[in-house]
């Protein structure tokens, strides 16, 4: 744990946090409903493919990202966080991975549909896909080995307590001045939370989602699963690129101020 001498911690409007609260409840709900139904159509089907399977999976992840975002409410960024340093440490893992492993999880569902409109026969075999599967959560074990060594309790001296990411200890070990610690903290945002989690898998999903969008309504989009890609890929590029180019910087900004 670490004590620091001071915080700088805004009150929250209350207005403000009602109204985005009640908007994010409409949004969840919907998506919540709507995904459902998708999963149940599915399971009723005897023939699934590699791609339901992804998209039931893309599902999961945002439920676990929904989770989340509930769990930041309740907290509240204005009032300290109320568990052990274990708590901490997992629910780092879980804050910072999520959104690397729904990025991961997209572009792993747009190479299936893009590999399946060339070759229908691939479509119905899940082998590789479960392959692809263990190869993506050993990547997202790899990736999570920061958030478990550098999550840290911090410590105000009227008792209460925020979790974050710290990796003030870094610079020590590389030799690095004083008062450079926040370049660590700053990186490690930068490359989680925007490079990972967004201009990576735009690169890797850009060719293919071109190639198939000249197959949309064709042959072999015959159970419309290039279009569910298509409009999957693009609401996520659409809806997370404020978060990619504001949220690096917001996290690193408020790290002294801001619990998460």
């Amino acid at each position: 744990m670490h004590v620091l001498q001071s915080k700088n911690v805004s009150a929250p409007e209350g207005y403000s946090s009602a109204v985005w609260l009640v908007l994010f409840f409409i949004v969840i709900s919907l998506s919540i409903v709507v995904n459902t139904v998708y999963v149940a159509s599915l399971l009723c089907k005897r023939n699934l493919t590699g791609i339901h399977f992804i998209l039931g999976f893309f599902f999961l992840v945002n439920i676990v990202d929904y989770g989340l975002l509930m769990f930041e409410f309740y907290l509240d960024p204005a009032t300290q966080f109320p568990y052990s340093q274990g708590s901490c440490a997992v629910y780092q893992v879980f804050l910072q991975g999520c959104t690397v492993l729904r990025s991961c999880t997209l572009v792993l569902l747009v190479y299936q549909a893009y590999i399946s409109s060339f070759n229908p026969a691939q479509a119905s075999h899940l082998n590789n896909t479960v392959l692809l599967f263990f190869l993506l959560l050993i990547i997202q074990v790899i990736l999570a080995i920061p958030s478990l060594l550098y999550s840290r309790l911090i410590v105000y001296p009227d008792s209460t307590q925020y979790c974050v990411m710290d990796l003030s200890s870094l610079p020590a070990l590389t030799g690095s001045q004083a008062g450079k610690e926040h370049a660590a903290n700053a990186l490690f945002f930068l490359i989680y939370k925007s490079v990972l989690a967004y201009w990576l898998p735009l690169t890797l999903v850009l060719y293919p989602i071109i190639r198939m969008a000249k197959m949309v309504n064709t042959l072999a989009d015959n159970q419309f699963t290039i279009t569910i890609t298509i409009a999957v890929t693009i609401s996520f590029l659409v809806f997370h690129l404020p978060l990619a180019v504001n949220g690096p910087c917001k996290r690193t900004c408020h790290h002294h101020q801001h619990p998460y």
